[in-house]
């Protein structure tokens, strides 16, 4: 019997079907984003581990004052430590080349095995080897090449070296060169190698910064006891969790897996949603015929398992073909995220996963399909053979007095009608909601970040250029060189209680080019010790409380008392006022010159003592461009957001049309026009589109603070913005498809006919 069946099955699949088109769909999209976004961040996650243990990664960087051999050598007997190296970097600066700022680090013969270059032109380097090794990325956006030169300024020492090689940094897989940006800037701030026998050229040693780099087993007290150890002499401790040219990289791994995981909710939800519907509209067409054929004698059961053979037909084909299709989503979405990171190689890659996907929307189809079938197997033959007529019941409309009685029969039909079947009502309303919250993701995201940079670069500060000071920095001679400067320091402070994030204290001297505001928007008063939003989050501190942080190069230890919460994304920590900071008991020493327009940017750059010059515009494009390379993936959100929104409300409106065909031949028959029919079956749209929006604006904010939180971290924050243009846009997409789908379906009442809608089954 079951041949009949499958006969049955395949001439069902052919004739209707268009019935099928959103549950093909919805189960292709539901794989295919999942999938699509799991070979990105997977791909990713392989090649930075396989990359970090072809490198020998360092576990932990420490920063200290200068060499020390007894202090790696203390480290190098803690517990779980394997090794330690101690490197050399200098600050360089290369004239030829738009005076691109360089970390430079010291090839000695204590530097071979932790944090390996991996070189792809020229030979491997030794701490005897001519010439210097030069970033890939640098390389690339100068157009250098093996063998070329490259004057370079270390120190005040100028010397000539020749290009010996391109390489890569598992340590500057996001390297952006000072915290004043965003992103990275390959032109403008990049890092090399330099052989130590090099530097016997030079007449003086240029001063240097000591990092010792450690290679461990986990250890969450190990970072506690190097601080311990290191004393005086301690600068920073990082880990893979904490350096932030290291954890950026590791941190979109989780960016893109969450995001995957949000949206296929979502999809998997409304495939629900649209096979459910499918499944119910063939079973009121063919009524007559699952009675005929459970009056040959085939059981509920295999008529069951018959109507589930349709989700897994549709949503089977759908999922395969998603899957299929999934690796140009990974590629696409990876390739926007080569021009962020350093890396080698890239690949795109998958778990076994994907395929628990597949198997969880297949699953989800059947089970639709089964259970939207369901009713029709309970009846006997003789009484669904018989003409159907729905049973009626009350609504509550009707129970208000007054209100029913001046309402119009049509609309009374109408009302009636939605009331009683609430299931599709609501589907209605959460297709509507949930095409909202993707919209509001792919709309506010990309306003998040927007926003993120008016606010950084146009409102909170507004000077023209900062140059970046170095520790012999003769104040008087920049001061007559930019007599309206503001004076900043900056330095990386570590808390407790402590989350594992350094933090960084600011200290502003008079100017006015730094506005600050407090989370109700008042401007903030400098002269009390502010903390950014996000620390206090993180660290529990609040407005009368106070904080202890641990000052670099054994500066000690002071008690920041907490005055007021401000705004801010980035830099991430605490912001007061010059004499603040002197009040308590610290020295003024700038790092930063913020200059206007007045100011020579030129004479700045050729300072000796000024190591690098930023402007406000370049900070702005930077984090423009980042935006830039991240809207694909906003793109792409929308593009699904819109099919969903077309998929599912018009399934729900087809489902709407086959159960009320008879109501509205018969209500034809009354003397109702077409235009009369149209109206009144745009009713239970329009309202369910009202309420859908009504809860998915809410639900969109939502969403979006979910998705936003994704891409946030301790040393940058985004808030959740969403202009009213992208409000209005992403609701007009979602009620436009909406009534698209009234316009189609009035054009199908149109074509109603009366005769064979209304007559008796013979």
């Amino acid at each position: 019997m079951s041949k009949y069946l499958n006969i049955k099955l395949l001439r069902d699949l052919r004739r209707y079907a268009s019935q099928f088109v959103a549950v093909f769909l919805m189960a292709l999209l539901s794989v295919l984003i999942y999938t699509g976004l799991e070979g990105a961040w997977n791909g990713l996650n392989k090649q930075l581990n396989d990359y970090a243990v072809e490198t020998n990664l360092a576990d932990i960087w420490v920063t200290t004052t200068g060499p020390d051999e007894a202090l790696s050598e203390a480290i190098a007997s803690l517990d779980g430590v394997s090794d330690v190296e101690e490197v050399s970097f200098l600050r360089a600066t290369a004239t030829d080349h738009d005076n691109t700022s360089l970390e430079v680090e010291v090839l000695g013969d204590r530097a071979s095995d932790i944090s390996r270059p991996v070189v792809t032109e020229g030979s491997s380097p030794t701490p005897k080897s001519d010439g210097i090794w030069l970033a890939a990325p640098f390389a690339e956006d100068k157009g250098i090449e093996v063998g070329d030169s490259i004057d370079l300024v270390l120190g005040a020492q100028a010397h000539s070296f020749t290009v010996g090689g391109i390489y890569y940094s598992s340590e500057k897989l996001y390297y952006t060169g000072t915290p004043s940006l965003v992103a990275p800037e390959h032109g403008l701030y990049s890092y090399a190698l330099l052989p130590e026998g090099e530097l016997a050229e030079l007449p003086a040693p240029p001063p240097s910064t000591t990092v010792l780099r450690v290679a461990t087993q986990p250890n969450d007290d190990l970072q506690d006891q190097i601080v311990a150890i290191a004393g005086d002499s301690l600068i920073r401790v990082t880990d893979r969790a904490s350096n932030d040219a290291v954890s950026t990289a590791f941190d979109r791994v989780d960016q893109i897996r969450n995001l995957s995981v949000l949206f296929s909710f979502i999809f998997v939800l409304l495939a629900i949603l649209a096979m459910y519907t499918s499944t119910r509209r063939l079973v009121d067409m063919q009524t007559r015929e699952i009675a005929a054929l459970k009056s040959q004698g085939f059981s509920a059961r295999s008529i069951g398992t018959h109507f589930a053979m349709y989700g897994l037909a549709a949503g089977g084909l759908g999922a395969l073909i998603g899957l299929l299709a999934a690796p140009v989503i990974s590629t696409y979405v990876l390739s926007t995220q080569q021009t962020m990171l350093s890396m080698p190689n890239w690949s795109i890659g998958y778990t076994f996963i994907p395929l628990v996907v597949l198997g969880v929307v297949v699953l989800v189809c059947v089970l639709g399909a089964y259970l939207a079938a369901r009713p029709a197997l309970r009846g006997i033959p003789a009484e669904q053979l018989r003409p159907g007529i729905a049973r009626g019941r009350h609504i509550f409309l009707e129970r208000v007095r007054g209100l029913w009685e001046r309402t119009s029969f049509g609309s009374r039909w109408a009302w009636r009608d939605s009331g009683t079947n609430p299931a599709r009502f609501g589907m209605g309303i959460i297709a509507v909601a949930g095409s909202l919250m993707l919209l509001f993701a792919g709309f506010g995201m990309a306003d998040s970040m927007n926003g993120q940079v008016e606010s950084s670069f146009f409102e909170e500060n507004t000077y023209t250029a900062r140059a970046a000071l170095s520790p012999s920095a003769d104040l008087d001679e920049l001061d007559a060189l930019a007599p309206s400067g503001q004076q900043v320091q900056q330095l990386v402070v570590r808390t407790d209680s402590s989350d594992d994030f350094d933090r960084v204290v600011t200290v502003l001297d008079d100017g006015d080019y730094v506005h600050l505001e407090t989370l109700d928007g008042n401007p903030a008063d400098l002269n009390i010790v502010a903390v950014t939003e996000s620390t206090a989050d993180r660290l529990g501190i609040s407005v009368g409380g106070t904080v202890q942080v641990t000052l670099p190069a054994g500066a000690g230890t002071i008690d920041l008392p907490i005055g007021e919460v401000i705004k801010g994304s980035a830099p991430q920590g605490f912001t007061m006022s010059r004499e603040t900071w002197e009040d308590l008991g610290q020295e003024f020493a700038p790092t930063t010159l913020l200059v206007g327009e007045g100011t020579s940017l030129s004479e700045l750059r050729e300072r000796p003592d000024v190591s690098s010059v930023l402007t406000l515009e370049t900070q702005r494009t930077n984090a423009s461009d980042m935006v830039t390379d991240l809207g694909g993936i906003f793109m792409l959100i929308r593009v699904f957001a819109i099919l969903l929104a077309i998929i599912v409300l018009y399934s729900l409106g087809a489902l709407a049309f086959t159960e009320r065909v008879r109501d509205y031949a018969t209500l034809k028959v009354l003397g109702f026009t077409g235009r009369n029919l149209r109206v009144l079956a745009s009713r239970e749209n329009v309202v369910a589109t009202v309420l859908g929006v009504l809860v998915g604006v809410p639900a969109g904010y939502w969403f979006l603070g979910l998705y936003v939180g994704t891409f946030s971290t301790a040393r940058l924050e985004y808030t959740a913005q969403i202009s009213l243009i992208s409000i209005g846009i992403a609701t007009l997409i979602a009620v436009f498809f909406s009534m698209l789908t009234t316009i189609l379906l009035g054009r199908r009442i149109k074509r109603v006919d009366m005769v064979s809608a209304l007559k008796g089954i013979e």
